[in-house]
Formats: C-alpha cells, structure tokens, sequence
C-alpha cells in the first residue's frame, strides 16, 4: 500500500511542475492553451487518487487507537 501511495505522491508532484512550467510557456510563447487545460485535468484526477490512499493509511484502526490511548495514559 505505501509502494502506490509513494508513486501516486511522486507522480502527482512531477505532473504538477511539468504543468506549470508548460503554461509558463504558453502564456510566454501565446500558444494554444488546450495542453495546459488536459495536463491541469490529469493532474487533478491523479491528486484526487493520491488523496485516498493518502486517507486510507492515515486512518488508524480501533487496535491502534486504544494502543495510542494506552500510551497517552502513561
């Protein structure tokens, strides 16, 4: 489950900087703005996968929360 959620994070990050950069580019070089839009979309849609996995291994279990309760106690 890490190994995909490290990849989702890693992929999204990259995406995101190739994203900006190519609509710096766009707006300096006044080109079309569709590559900018589908790249922005990608991005999104991969940020929103990266998010559930992201949740789904910060949720903690009830074992790990009596666990962490345990040593708050002490």
């Amino acid at each position: 489950m890490f190994a995909m959620q490290k990849f989702f994070n890693y992929i999204t990050l990259v995406l995101a900087i190739i994203t900006v950069g190519t609509c710096i580019y766009v707006i300096i070089a006044k080109k079309n703005v569709g590559i900018c839009l589908v790249l922005l979309i990608l991005t999104l849609i991969l940020n929103s996968i990266s998010r559930v996995y992201n949740n789904k291994n910060m949720n903690l279990t009830k074992k790990d929360r009596e666990v962490l309760d345990n040593i708050k106690k002490k």
